[in-house]
């Protein structure tokens, strides 16, 4: 599942909160042993909702998936990287952040990350088919591991065992077991709405902006009404989730490739199926409205064409403009569809308020296909 994964491990850090063992407003160095004080002092609340300015792991050099890497050595080359940002000044999705998490669960509890998601979450609820990723194993009805490199489809390098279930993406888990997670998060006893509450309310900077993350779910509305998604890959495999609570609907789209082409239809697919189950759930069923910016709406599409153009960090919020050069960049600011506009049609379908905001949400037609 990737990513999707760490909706699993955020769910273990909320219960060891209930249970008294923790407070997520504790520095995570008071639990997790001997990390980095670059790392130690952060918040474990920071880490769920990628507030904490702790870089990302991923492209860290002499890092691949296909090799093992131990504890120790992993703390000292994440740390060697530059912070992001102070704690709750931005947003940057952060892997690292996740796997300091784990290394939480195991110091607090005594056990490894691997028995505490079968003993507290998989048993309890009774996933049979659901595991925490070791890919050496031999697991019977297990998918292949493909990637595409142009027109050809290649068999996937394979993952390290240990790092094949880190924990901030390495559960597997069948398409009858996504099913049953839902509906735990849905009707308990584990983990619970309680916890579900918690994993997509999202969280908020120290200026009260809205991240539009909570923990493990990206959120947002669609009508007025909450929507939660998130996606995930590792090498060969992908995967995207879409819940609209108000209508009890819930979409996981599992694919054993990876490639840009598979990630572009799963999320089509998704929006198709969920749309499909639960009409006015999906920005698809958006009709276009009344632009009451005009000039905010060409300035949008401005960036969104910009091709090999700079972006202006002083057109975008402190939060972002902060990030705009850095390392973390990629993770906010907007897509780039190449300064080539003919063809396209860009139209403003919904507007909403946040925290500390507003949303204003388009829809990109161009040669048949649509993004939101």
């Amino acid at each position: 599942m990737g990513s999707l994964s760490k909706q699993i491990t955020a769910s273990l850090v909320f219960e060891l909160a209930d249970s008294g063992a923790i407070d997520l407003n504790d520095p995570v160095g008071a639990h997790a042993k001997g990390l980095p004080q670059a790392f130690a002092r952060v918040p474990i609340r920071t880490l769920l909702g990628h507030t904490s300015g702790v870089p990302d792991y991923e492209g860290l050099e002499g890092f691949e998936a296909d090799r093992s890497i131990e504890r120790e050595d992993f703390l000292t080359a994440a740390s060697a990287l530059p912070i992001n940002f102070q704690p709750d000044e931005a947003w940057a999705y952060s892997n690292t952040g996740y796997v300091l998490l784990g290394y939480l669960l195991s110091d607090v509890t005594g056990r490894s990350y691997r028995e505490l998601v079968a003993e507290r979450l998989l048993t309890p609820i009774g996933l049979a088919e659901t595991r925490v990723d070791d890919a050496r194993a031999i697991i019977p009805g297990r998918a292949e591991p493909y990637v595409q490199e142009g027109d050809e489809v290649l068999h996937a390098v394979g993952m390290d065992r240990g790092y094949s279930g880190w924990p901030d993406g390495g559960v597997l888990m069948s398409a009858r077991d996504a099913a049953a997670w839902e509906r735990a998060l849905q009707h308990g006893p584990t983990p619970g709405r309680s916890v579900l509450e918690r994993l997509t309310t999202p969280m908020r900077l120290s200026t009260g902006r809205s991240t539009a993350y909570g923990a493990g779910w990206f959120t947002d509305q669609i009508g007025g009404r909450p929507v939660q998604t998130h996606s995930g890959s590792v090498p060969g495999f992908t995967c995207i989730s879409w819940r609209a609570p108000a209508t009890r609907t819930a979409v996981t789209v599992l694919v054993n490739s990876e490639s840009g082409r598979v990630a572009r239809f799963m999320r089509e697919a998704c929006l198709m199926l969920a749309e499909t189950v639960a009409p006015g759930s999906t920005p698809l069923s958006l009709a276009p409205i009344a632009d009451d910016a005009p000039e905010v709406t060409a300035e949008a599409l401005a960036m969104i064409t910009r091709g090999d153009r700079p972006l202006d960090a002083a057109r975008f919020a402190p939060e972002i403009a902060t990030l705009i050069g850095g390392a973390a960049a990629p993770y906010v600011v907007p897509p780039n569809a190449g300064s080539d506009i003919s063809g396209i049609t860009w139209t403003l379908v919904e507007t909403a308020g946040e925290p500390g905001g507003s949303v204003r949400r388009y829809r990109l037609e161009r040669n048949g296909r649509v993004r939101h």
